[in-house]
């Protein structure tokens, strides 16, 4: 991580002592897909992955430096939701359902790259869940709270996380100073989403380690959980100043007649 900073503050110099610097603001609106990745959920046959969809919506600052790179700042609210449907043993007729719900702000640092009609970016992100809830058919919320002695089902998981962030898009529409932009990007958290006390919730045997607590079979070691997210948005930009009308006039030609 230190070595990726680095990297940003070289390009960032140099296109300082080379560039006009200029600012642009904007408002996003993104649909996207959740999963909490876990390797012993993903082989268990009975227990299965369901992707879950999720809304969010912010803003961005943007710092730029000519036409072509520059860095994003957003900060983006997103609702997200991971669905299990499961058997409590592989010969069982009957599924169960195991729904985590949460709110995240979503803090963003993004290196941002334009050239030939599109854009690419990448960078971290921190993410402050502000609100989660977890309910399963085999088990009451209440019961895992009284089996485990914790206060809320929240201090099973992390109450932030860091993922690495890679996406691109393209310019839609625009003129001088304002632009529509299509985006894509991708989210995965290297961090466990599970506490200390989410891996080891309580010495109740029917209780095993969190986002799965109720499993016939248990597994032969501990495995992470990893919040993963793909998203589609819409990005709606303005430009601040003589030199982003300049460089936004720039990207639109780019767009329109495909010459750099």
């Amino acid at each position: 991580m230190n070595k990726f900073f680095t990297f940003l503050l070289i390009i960032a110099s140099y296109q300082v002592g080379t560039s006009q610097i200029w600012l642009d603001v904007g408002a996003k609106f993104g649909y996207g897909m959740s999963l909490l990745y876990n390797s012993n959920i993903f082989n268990d046959v009975p227990y299965n992955h369901q992707f879950g969809g999720g809304l969010g919506f912010g803003g961005r600052v943007g710092v730029n430096f000519g036409a072509h790179h520059g860095f994003t700042i957003d900060v983006m609210s997103h609702k997200m939701q991971q669905k299990f449907e499961y058997k409590l043993d592989a010969t069982g007729d009957d599924f169960h359902q195991n729904l985590i719900e949460w709110k995240n702000i979503d803090l963003y640092l993004l290196y941002r790259g334009s050239s030939h009609k599109v854009y690419v970016e990448v960078g971290p992100m921190l993410s402050l869940v502000r609100k989660l809830k977890q309910t399963d058919d085999s088990i009451t919320e209440a019961g895992m709270l009284d089996a485990s002695g914790a206060s809320a089902i929240s201090d099973f998981y992390r109450d932030k996380y860091v993922s690495g962030v890679i996406g691109f898009g393209g310019f839609l529409v625009g003129t001088e100073s304002v632009s529509l932009n299509l985006g894509f990007r991708i989210h995965y958290s290297f961090q466990d989403f599970i506490t200390d006390l989410g891996q080891n919730p309580s010495v109740n045997a029917e209780i095993k380690s969190f986002p799965a607590p109720v499993r016939d079979n248990t597994y032969e070691s501990y495995k992470s959980t990893n919040p993963l997210f793909g998203e589609v948005s819409f990005e709606l930009n303005f430009g601040l100043g003589g030199a982003a009308k300049t460089s936004c006039s720039n990207r639109m030609h780019w767009f329109w007649s495909g010459n750099r």
